[in-house]
């Protein structure tokens, strides 16, 4: 189930209601919108919009047009388009009032354009692109030692690092903004909100439930005492979601219903579905099926009439597993079924949505080569007109170094590429190496105890033969004997070695054992390890000092968890399961 994280804040709530619901604002991208209500104002619409961009448009067509209005008149067209989606166009303005305020030498307003061209192309997932433009603002601001422009630009760059997944970059800048922001917490107390808050999924995503909850807390805190109501429903559901995430089902609904009440009072419908989705999923874990039943029902009615397939789908997975729990299993299959319909439509979606980014950034390009072309071009015809020869000449120049440079740079990448993907290749077989090795050890380790508890049973019955056909005195010794085998048998530091190893070994494969199946208990976890290392029901008994029956009963229960058929083979099932997560990871 997806977070909900805090991209932004809106320093003056009222400025900020309008543009949000005028379609400006995004709750993914908030935090840039703020960057651009900052750096330009902007005039009202009109009715007749057409008119409003071909008037802009004649503005900057004009001869007779200062370059300073030239400039201004893009940003307008720049903005116009960005609030409507046409991204591309949107980049293709603002590079052009770049390159005005570049020839005039206008540093500030050089970093504004860097700034809104890396939230442009965070709009078109084009992350490098945008890290860049950020990044030039960012060197910009600092050597202006305007600081409070360098908090925000940080800002935006640890939001964008944390949408692709860099906690540890994004953790680097939250942490240098904050140390900003802390210097006037009243004035900047909901910069510090969204701050704790996207910590917090940071520490989250990194599975550090404590320091995840302390930066959770903190944005609770705050907004509670600066009274930023409208940010506690995200906030507590954050909380309820990583005490789902640890099984703390009675933490996790207290939580919750918090954050449901806080939704309700705001109207935020998103808002109250995703958390009654969450409410359902403490209600199943606590085993409160009919509860839970209740809830997904009407939420999945309405997940499908908003279109949040994400959810839907994750709301028929969880009534097939209620309906399996009962014992229900045309009823599971049916929702099963249908989680998987909603599944093979969300990778569809998903295909398309990726194309439409792609053909995004091709027109960002094409539109940016276009302009960079038609610049050139006219700022040579206005310097060099009386010099028709040398303008030639110049062009013809600059074609070749331009075929020069893009053979050279091709060629340094086709370098760079191969390079990488030698020290790819190297660091994946260094690796499966370090696992191969590490396997071997544990086998070895496990047949060594395997083989020493056996010599030792041996030897017990052994022992036990003689004994019986001993003298009271000397049976008495023997039963002593039997009796410290057999406890050497139970403390055996070797065995703990080995269990330490099958932990070490097999962490990444128990991640993925616990995220296809929750129900897993350690020690199911522990005996999956062993039965991929191909251990037979009477080594594993050995290993852990029980029965073969034991193991045997532990093997169905396991079976029946993993809703395996029974033709289908325990052992080749959990070796292809930690197969496929090698080779994801390498």
């Amino acid at each position: 189930m997806k977070r909900h994280i805090y991209k932004s804040t809106d320093l003056i709530f009222n400025t900020m209601k309008n543009l949000i619901l005028s379609g400006i604002v995004t709750m993914k991208w908030i935090v840039y919108t703020i960057a651009i209500t900052l750096l330009t104002s902007y005039t009202h619409y009109t009715s007749a919009q057409n008119t409003y961009t071909d008037s802009l448009s004649r503005i900057v067509e004009s001869d007779h047009t200062e370059m300073w209005e030239k400039a201004n008149a893009l940003a307008r067209l720049s903005s116009y388009n960005y609030k409507n989606g046409h991204y591309p166009e949107a980049i293709d303005y603002k590079r052009q009032e770049k390159a005005i305020y570049t020839s005039m030498d206008s540093i500030g307003k050089i970093a504004d354009a860097n700034e809104m061209l890396g939230i442009f192309f965070a709009e078109i997932s084009d992350y490098s692109n945008s890290l860049k433009y950020l990044l030039e603002a960012l060197k910009t601001r600092e050597e202006m030692k305007d600081e409070e422009r360098v908090a925000s630009i940080i800002l935006n760059i640890g939001v964008t690092y944390l949408e692709i997944e860099d906690n540890t970059a994004a953790s680097g800048y939250f942490a240098q903004a904050r140390k900003y922001h802390l210097t006037n917490p009243d004035k900047y107390a909901e910069y510090l909100i969204v701050n704790y808050t996207n910590t917090g999924t940071i520490f989250t995503n990194l599975y550090q439930s404590d320091s995840a909850l302390y930066y959770f807390q903190k944005a609770k805190e705050l907004a509670i005492l600066k009274n930023f109501e409208t940010r506690l429903g995200d906030i507590m559901v954050n909380i309820g979601n990583l005490y789902l995430s640890n099984n703390e089902y009675d933490k996790a609904l207290v939580a919750l219903n918090e954050a449901l009440a806080d939704f309700q009072k705001n109207k935020d419908n998103r808002g109250i579905s995703h958390t009654n989705f969450a409410i359902a999923e403490a209600y199943f874990g606590l085993n409160r099926l009919n509860e839970a039943e209740e809830r997904l029902i009407d939420l999945c009615e309405y997940f499908k009439i908003s279109g949040d397939l994400d959810y839907l789908a994750a709301g028929y997975k969880t009534l097939s597993k209620i309906f399996n729990k009962r014992g229900l299993d045309e009823k599971a299959l049916e929702y099963f079924m249908l989680h998987t319909e909603v599944k093979d439509s969300i990778i569809n979606t998903e295909t398309v949505s990726r194309i439409a980014e792609f053909q995004l950034r091709y027109e960002a390009e094409k539109l940016e080569s276009q302009a960079e072309a038609e610049m050139l071009v006219v700022q040579k015809n206005k310097e060099l007109a009386a010099y028709k020869f040398r303008l030639i000449i110049g062009i013809i120049l600059l074609i070749v170094i331009i075929l020069v440079f893009i053979i050279y740079r091709f060629k340094s990448r086709k370098k760079i590429l191969e390079f990488q993907l030698e020290n790819e290749a190297l660091d994946r077989e260094k690796l499966s190496t370090v696992l191969g090795y590490k396997k071997r050890e544990m086998e070895n380790l496990a047949l060594h105890i395997f083989q020493k508890n056996e010599l030792l049973e041996k030897i017990k019955d052994a022992l036990d033969e003689i004994r019986k056909e001993s003298s009271k005195e000397t049976g008495t010794k023997i039963r002593n004997i039997i009796l410290q085998v057999q406890q050497t048998l139970r403390v055996n530091k070797e065995l703990s070695i080995f269990q330490e190893k099958v932990e070490q070994l097999n962490s990444d494969f128990f991640s993925v054992m616990s995220d296809k199946y929750p129900t897993l208990t350690e020690k199911e976890k522990r005996l999956c390890a062993l039965l991929k290392l191909e251990l037979s029901s009477k080594e594993i008994a050995l290993l852990n000092d029980i029965s073969e029956g034991a193991v045997t009963m532990a093997r169905y229960r396991l079976r029946k968890k993993l809703k395996l058929d029974p033709n289908e083979n325990l052992t080749d099932y959990l070796q292809k399961i930690a197969q496929s997560d090698e080779n994801t990871t390498a």
